[in-house]
């Protein structure tokens, strides 16, 4: 079942604390970052860099964050389906590929 909800206000993020504050405060935050070759055969796990030319820019949406181990990862959910990744999510390093440069949240509309 889908639920509409409707931004009342938005705010430009930028960084680790920024986001992670709108995210606790207000909810998934919109995002963007670099892709690059390995990224598309990612199946799982912490995404980090490893090879491939920059194939462009790629918009995605926050939902969370852990770490594991020693690495603080952002959980996004991506748009290519639930085949994809894990789930449909995928799990990225903080400021991998510019994935905290700059992203959007939107204020709850009551």
């Amino acid at each position: 079942e889908w639920k509409k909800y409707y931004a009342g206000d938005f705010s430009t993020l930028s960084g680790v604390s920024q986001i992670k504050n709108d995210l606790v405060e207000n909810g998934p935050v919109n995002g963007q970052f670099m892709v690059y070759t390995d990224f598309m055969s990612y199946e799982g796990g912490i995404y980090q860099y490893t090879y491939g030319d920059l194939e462009g820019g790629h918009a995605t949406v926050f939902v969370g964050y852990g770490t594991e181990g020693d690495i603080d990862y952002w959980i996004c959910q991506n748009s290519w389906g639930p085949a994809w990744g894990e789930d449909g999510y995928f799990r990225i390093k903080f400021g991998e590929c510019t994935i905290d440069q700059a992203a959007i949240g939107g204020m709850p509309y009551l």
